[in-house]
């Protein structure tokens, strides 16, 4: 689809001719013929209007709980070599399986994939293997001509066909990989009107069929944004329409060893954005020699936030292992029984952590601060700890979606947060400036703490 200044060059020719040239009236026969289509098509339809009192209210589902939900469209995006496809076949094989944690656990259901880039044979169905799907529920779709030749499925032209063949095949999950690849030629990625046609055929058939629509896109290279949202290529109009984004990128507290990951909520509309997670990588050797890779989950990482996978590798070591100081320090202040807040912050002063660095430990933990009428004081009281059903913490047990997937471990990937120590001795100088390892932090305040 041609913009009005790419059209300028044609417009300019066609002023120069006369007004009886033969492609002057071609012209003006073939724009008669789409005013004419454009009737019809109109006419077919009506504009309605429904009383909201008359639509049914119902909650969020989640195909993934916290993290993906159904009839919407979710994204994952990343640079290359983040394990995003195998994560891919992860969801679809947990899916097929029924024991993806939400509203489809213990009930198995199909999954459509479309990809443009990978092999089905030698790379996609080697993934869906290892990962344990049910590979009769798992299905590759594609569009046949009329001389059965392949090609990617298109949105929204192939929109109606999708549709029937996920009814026909029972399918939740549509797996999109990449979003740009499965667009129509002559729609322009980056015009925000046109991406959003398409989008918003995806978001209807999501909606319709109750599934969930899960597309990939890959990251630009302007790392000076100040919304990572802004890295996603092609028009803003893709994580806008999203109405939840999940982040793949290298593990910030390990940015040495290649197969150290995080997963991070980036945008969540309907909710409250899930914590970070850790995954990696492993290479696996399937029966005839054939060279595969799994995802291996390695537990939540709710210290790591979006701005962390913004700063170069380095400011993250710094940065993060200060928080995780704090936290411990704090802990250790609050204690089980609260803590007046005016004696907290004093505390923190005097061994170097500053008010920001505080405030992010103080959200990390789940800290929320008590008025105490009696002696109109302000407490911060650390949250009750929740357990599971062997008293273990919920996210650490096998049976859940977050343990660890496989016995082995990923070395040195909590190398940071379990190596820390109590929070350093600081002081203030001349000048009441914080000084010490712990006296600065990049992160945005939470602002004036009571």
């Amino acid at each position: 689809m041609k913009t009005p200044e790419e059209l300028q060059d044609i417009y300019q020719y066609l002023d120069r001719l006369a007004l009886d040239h033969p492609l002057l009236k071609r012209v003006a026969a073939w724009y008669q013929r789409w005013r004419e289509k454009e009737a019809a098509r109109q006419a077919k339809g009506t504009v309605v209007t429904i009383p909201f009192s008359q639509i049914k209210l119902e909650s969020v589902g989640w195909a993934w709980d916290r993290r993906i939900p159904t009839k919407m469209l979710t994204g994952v995006i990343g640079d290359p070599e983040q394990g995003k496809s195998t994560f891919l076949a992860w969801l679809a094989a947990q899916a097929s399986q029924g024991q993806l944690a939400g509203e489809y656990a213990g009930k198995p259901v199909g999954v459509c994939v479309c990809s443009a880039e990978d092999s089905p044979a030698s790379v996609i169905g080697p993934r869906l293997t290892i990962a344990g799907a049910d590979m009769d529920r798992v299905y590759l779709m594609e569009f046949r001509d009329e001389n059965n030749l392949a090609r990617g499925v298109r949105f929204p032209d192939d929109g109606v066909a999708i549709r029937t063949r996920m009814e026909a095949t029972g399918s939740k999950l549509l797996l999109v990989d990449p979003l740009v690849a499965h667009l129509p030629t002559e729609l322009n990625s980056w015009r925000d009107q046109d991406i959003r046609v398409a989008l918003s055929a995806m978001a209807r058939l999501a909606e319709e069929l109750g599934a969930a629509v899960i597309f990939l896109c890959h990251l630009n290279k302007n790392s000076n944004v100040p919304n990572p949202l802004y890295r996603i290529g092609s028009s803003i109009g893709i994580p806008a329409a999203a109405r939840s984004i999940l982040w793949a990128a290298p593990d910030p507290l390990d940015p040495t060893n290649e197969y150290a990951h995080v997963l991070l909520h980036l945008k969540c509309n309907v909710a409250e954005k899930a914590p970070t997670l850790r995954y990696g990588t492993e290479s696996h050797v399937l029966s005839g020699g054939i060279k595969t890779s799994q995802i291996l989950w390695a537990g939540e990482a709710p210290a790591i936030k979006a701005d962390d996978l913004m700063q170069p590798p380095h400011e993250n070591q710094k940065h993060l292992s200060a928080l995780a100081e704090a936290k411990q320090w704090l802990e250790g202040v609050v204690g089980a029984g609260g803590r007046e807040a005016a004696f907290i912050l004093k505390e923190a002063v005097k061994v170097g952590i500053s008010e920001r660095t505080l405030n992010r430990a103080k959200k990390d933990l789940g800290i929320k601060p008590q008025f105490n009428g009696k002696d109109h004081l302000w407490m911060w009281v650390l949250p009750a700890k929740e357990e599971g059903p062997s008293g273990q913490d919920p996210v650490s047990q096998t049976s859940g979606n977050l343990a660890l997937s496989h016995k082995k471990t990923i070395n040195n990937i909590n190398h940071i947060e379990q190596g820390c120590q109590a929070a350093k001795m600081a002081k203030v100088d001349s000048d009441g400036n914080l000084v010490g390892s712990l006296a600065s932090d990049p992160t945005n305040p939470e602002g004036p703490m009571p």
